[in-house]
C-alpha cells in the first residue's frame, strides 16, 4: 500500500491523529498534567531519534548526517514539548507553549500535506513513510494535546510573542545554515531558509523576494491568520462541549 497525500492511507493517518487525540483527551481531561505531556513529548523526541537513526540504513535514502540533525521546526517542536509543558503562565511561558500549539498544528500539518521530495508515493510501511508520517502525525497529537489537557488556552493576545519567536528560531536556523555550508554540509538547509526546490508556494515566495531567509516573511503573515482561524475554531469547540 502506497500513502501520497489525500490518498486512502493518507486519510487514515489523519484519521489515527484524530483518535489519539480525542482518546488523550478522554483520559485526561480534566487533569492539568504537565508531566503526562512532558512525558509523551519524550516518548516523541525517542520516535524521532530512532527514525533518523534507520534513515541511514535506507538504500533509497541519501543520508547525511549533518542534514539530519533535529533542527527542523516539527523535531524542535517536539523537544520543547518536553521543557514547556511545565511552563507557568508567564509571557515568555505562554509563548513558548504557545509556539508548541500553533506551530505543532501548523508545521505538523503542512507536512504531511506537502512531503518533501522522497517522502510521497512510498510504501506505508517503509521506514520512510513511518518516521515521516508517524513523527508528524505525532507532533499534531503533542500540539492538540496542549489545549485538549488545558496546559494551555490558545489566546489572540499571544501570537505577537509566538511568531517573534519563530521568526528568531529561523533566523538562528539561518545562522546554522550558514556555518554548516561554509564548513561541513554545503546543502544545509533547516527551516527551508535557502527555499525549497519543487515546493509550488516557497518557489513563488523565493521567484518574488530572492534574498535568503527574508523570503519567508509572508509566511509570518500566514502564519499569524492561521493562529488567528485555531484559536476561533477552539472557541467554538469549547463552547459546543460546555
Amino acid at each position: 500500500m502506497i500513502i501520497t497525500p489525500f490518498n486512502w492511507a493518507w486519510w487514515g493517518v489523519l484519521l489515527l491523529v484524530f483518535l489519539m487525540a480525542v482518546i488523550l483527551w478522554r483520559l485526561r481531561r480534566g487533569k492539568r498534567n504537565w508531566k503526562f505531556l512532558s512525558f509523551l513529548g519524550i516518548l516523541v523526541t525517542i520516535y524521532l531519534a530512532v527514525y533518523k537513526t534507520l534513515l541511514a540504513f535506507c538504500s533509497d535514502f541519501d543520508f547525511h548526517v549533518w542534514n539530519e540533525l533535529p533542527l527542523q521546526p516539527c523535531n524542535l517542536i517536539a523537544i520543547l514539548t518536553i521543557f514547556s509543558a511545565g511552563m507557568g503562565e508567564s509571557c515568555i511561558g505562554r509563548s513558548v507553549k504557545g509556539l508548541c500549539f500553533y506551530g505543532g498544528i501548523v508545521f505538523g500539518t503542512i507536512a504531511m500535506v506537502m512531503p518533501i521530495d522522497g517522502f510521497s508515493n512510498i510504501p506505508l510501511f517503509s521506514i520512510k513513510a513511518l518516521g515521516y508520517f508517524g513523527f508528524h502525525a505525532l507532533v499534531v497529537v503533542l500540539a492538540v494535546s496542549f489545549a485538549s489537557m488545558g496546559i494551555y488556552r490558545p489566546c489572540i493576545k499571544d501570537i505577537p510573542g509566538i511568531l517573534f519567536l519563530f521568526v528568531l528560531m529561523g533566523g538562528l536556523a539561518h545562522g546554522v545554515n550558514h556555518l554548516l555550508r561554509m564548513t561541513v554540509y554545503p546543502d544545509a538547509n533547516y527551516f527551508f531558509t535557502y527555499g525549497l526546490e519543487g515546493n509550488v508556494v516557497m518557489d513563488a515566495l523565493t521567484g518574488m523576494i530572492p534574498i535568503e531567509f527574508l523570503w519567508m516573511m509572508p509566511l509570518v503573515l500566514l502564519m499569524a491568520v492561521l493562529c488567528v482561524c485555531i484559536t476561533g475554531i477552539v472557541g467554538v469547540l469549547n463552547n459546543l462541549m460546555q
